[in-house]
């Protein structure tokens, strides 16, 4: 598997090549991306080496050429990747410099597609593979700390701190602690606070790991891991918690890159890995710190700017908990159950907060001590209101569920859960009795429990139970549940897009590559469905988001630059179009008003 680095200055470019190729079906894996030259050589001094850029030629700060340049002079660089480059010009200037520079080939952005990418790819991966066997046959075998992959290093984490792991290692008599202190390690990036210690220690298990190896030992999988670094003197463990929506492969490996690149920056040796899916664990030694409010300093230095960045550049927000302090290696896995459970708290309190064991810890022991006879009372007064014609009986029961809604956060998520999920089966039943269907509700998936869980906040399980109750109660007295509308796959896509995107150079030709069909059947799908044609819907966005901005006093080319119109003139013409008044008097008019608010 060969790594890639998207470096493009468009987001929805780099999003269109993450969603038009089959990268692993091709043998590569997007490892990162960048936003313009400056940023991809940076990252390319500090990331696992790269294979391939898919690097575009005009970007602000450096552009492409001058990456490439740069590249090619610069020293200390992990990796000198094969290049291929992207740009909306065909002049054969720009051609010609890009291969004197080394580029291996060249694709116009108007001619992306699947099959001339693909074949643009398979030429690397055959050029790769050439220079690789060229490597391979000039150098050394590889030394036992090499051998391990991330991808092995983290399945030996996650089965160790896993709830299980300490029954099935006392099981067989190994020492699941020592096996994860070996385990325990920087990341390929990170640089040892120590490199003394660090050299030493790596000889040290690199010569027990060898002699394991060559002992037969069977449990060599944790013997041949302890060379990984074995630091075991100021071990914290954090836990990074992400919206069930954002856990798409693009954002995972950009939280990937963003944490790992983070932490090598600040030289804290670390592991990082999925332990599973949404839940990243992080678990990190200071072993040249020796005050608790300096480790706390610079762990939340790193995972603050960490949490900035995967909202502004992810646009998602994540929960997360950070552990106590532990002295040896032995507690790595109560240290994540604790980070776990505190990042757990975005079920209550909502994404984009950090959780201290030292500020939340006494959190987690109010667990357990709710009075379950309140909740229980409401679910019956629920039952009983929805057999009531008069939906004022519904309405004021769940009044009351909000009454309580600040008591819940004495029950744990599984008890949530389940209450919601028996109440919809209490109710759903009645239903049945009346001989109509769950499936027929709006956003009630195929049973109550998929109701229920796929929100990650009480308060958004909240409000599905309670617009699947107002259904319900109007099904049971002769009326339909009220249909939300439903989109097929290709609009939604596509409008999804526009709502994410709309600030950026987006079109319908490649918004309905995205989607997987043709132009002109989205042009008629998305009309026919959204009720209104792809332009006016994007306009009607941008206008939005502009009358926002303009409220606030922004300046009108500002204004017009941020939601995707690089001619100020055009949309001040546009602007007056839509609404009736210039941007200019709109702002007069309104900026006052917020003023005063």
């Amino acid at each position: 598997m060969y790594n890639v680095m998207i470096v493009d200055d468009e987001p929805l470019v780099r999003l269109a090549l993450h969603r038009m190729i089959d990268w692993e079906g091709l043998g590569f894996r997007i490892a990162d991306e960048a936003s313009d030259g400056e940023e991809a050589l940076a990252k390319l001094r500090k990331t696992e080496p790269i294979d391939l850029l898919l690097l575009d030629i005009n970007m602000p700060r450096m552009n492409g050429i001058r990456l490439l340049q740069a590249i090619k002079a610069a020293d200390g660089l992990p990796s000198r990747p094969a290049a291929v480059v992207l740009s909306a010009y065909s002049e054969y200037a720009y051609v010609r410099e890009a291969f004197l520079l080394g580029a291996l080939d060249y694709i116009v952005k108007a001619d992306m597609d699947e099959t001339h990418i693909g074949s643009v790819l398979n030429k690397v991966k055959d050029h790769l593979a050439s220079a690789r066997n060229r490597q391979a046959a000039a150098e050394p075998a590889p030394s036992a700390a090499t051998i391990m992959d991330r991808r092995e290093r983290e399945e030996r984490l996650r089965s160790l701190l896993a709830p299980e792991a300490q029954t099935r290692a006392s099981a067989t008599g190994d020492p699941p602690a020592g096996a994860l202190a070996g385990l325990f390690s920087s990341s390929d990036d990170a640089a040892p606070a120590s490199a003394t210690s660090a050299e030493a220690g790596k000889e040290r298990l690199s010569t027990e790991a060898v002699a394991g190896s060559e002992a037969g030992d069977a449990d060599g999988a944790c013997g041949s891991a302890q060379f990984l670094l074995p630091w075991t003197v100021n071990v914290k463990a954090a836990v990074i918690q992400l919206p069930g929506e954002a856990c798409d492969d693009e954002r995972l490996g950009f939280l990937r890159q963003t944490v790992s690149s983070l932490f090598a920056a600040a030289e804290i040796p670390h592991e990082l890995c999925e332990v599973e899916p949404g839940w990243w664990a992080v678990l990190a030694s200071f072993p040249e710190d020796r005050s608790a409010s300096a480790i706390h300093a610079k762990l939340a230095a790193v995972l603050s700017t960490a949490q900035t960045r995967l909202r502004q550049y992810m646009n998602a927000s994540v929960s997360i908990g950070i552990s106590r302090t532990a002295q040896d290696g032995g507690q790595w896995r109560a240290l994540f159950g604790e980070a776990k459970s505190l990042a757990a708290l975005s079920y209550f309190h909502g994404f984009g907060s950090m959780y201290y064991y030292e500020t939340h810890g006494s959190r987690l022991t109010e667990f357990g001590q709710a009075d379950r006879s309140a909740l229980a009372r409401l679910r019956g007064m629920i039952a009983a209101a929805l057999e009531k014609p008069d939906d004022a009986e519904l309405r004021s029961a769940w009044e009351e569920v909000a009454k309580h809604r600040a008591a819940m956060a004495a029950w744990t998520r599984e008890e949530l859960r389940q209450w919601m999920t028996d109440l919809l089966w209490e109710s759903s039943s009645l239903l049945y009795k009346r001989g109509l269907r769950w499936e027929a509700l709006q956003g009630g998936g195929r049973h109550p429990e998929e109701a229920v869980h796929r929100h990650d906040t009480l308060d958004g399980a909240l409000q599905a139970v309670r617009e699947l109750l107002l259904q319900i109660r109007g099904m049971l007295h002769g009326g339909q549940p009220e249909m939300g509308r439903r989109y097929s796959p290709p609009v939604a896509m596509a409008k999804r897009i526009l709502d994410e995107h709309f600030r950026e150079d987006v079109n319908q030709a490649l918004v309905s590559r995205m989607a997987g069909v043709s132009e002109s059947y989205l042009s008629k799908q998305f009309a026919k469905e959204v009720g209104c044609n792809f332009v006016p819907y994007l306009t009607n966005l941008r206008i939005g988001e502009a009358k926002r901005l303009l409220v606030q006093g922004v300046k009108i080319a500002d204004a017009s630059e941020r939601v995707g119109y690089l001619n100020p003139e055009h949309f001040s013409r546009l602007f007056k179009k839509v609404t009736g008044v210039s941007p200019s008097a709109y702002r007069d008019e309104h900026c006052v008003s917020f003023q005063q608010t």
